[in-house]
């Protein structure tokens, strides 16, 4: 078990069951932005026995606690990143890759009464390998 997680998760109020720390190392070790099956799916190849139900329910703890962020980039597909800090992500409309593209917070001048929670940004066309295979085929 990760003695840094275990400390970042009692930082943050959470009992740091083993299942809670190996799913946070692996969110903060992966740059796939995975969805929760694809979390399940892994953990399952590396032999942990969490349920599908598990995965969810930490998931949507550390969201609570803000520890990591949801990343929607399609309507119906909810993805997950532990990367620090404000970023906007950038989805290959090829091989559906999502990555971390950096870029200050867009904050808008006058929110004109509205209640601000915060920004997504997310861009769309394709990533560099698969701009090379369209060029080279």
């Amino acid at each position: 078990m990760s003695k840094r997680t275990v400390a970042l998760l009692k930082e943050h109020g959470i009992n740091p069951s083993s299942q809670r720390v190996r799913i946070y190392d692996y969110l903060v070790a992966t740059e796939d932005h995975p969805t929760v099956d694809d979390i399940y799916a892994e953990l399952q190849r590396e032999g942990h026995l969490f349920s599908r139900a598990t995965v969810y329910n930490t998931v949507n703890l550390f969201l609570k606690k803000g520890l990591i962020r949801a990343v929607r980039v399609e309507a119906k597909e909810m993805r997950f990143d532990a990367s620090p800090g404000f970023h906007a992500h950038f989805k290959c409309e090829s091989c559906g890759s999502v990555l971390d593209i950096p870029m200050d917070e867009p904050i808008p001048d006058d929110p004109d009464g509205l209640e601000y929670h915060g920004t997504s940004v997310i861009f769309s066309g394709l990533c560099r390998d698969c701009q090379k295979r369209k060029h080279s085929g």
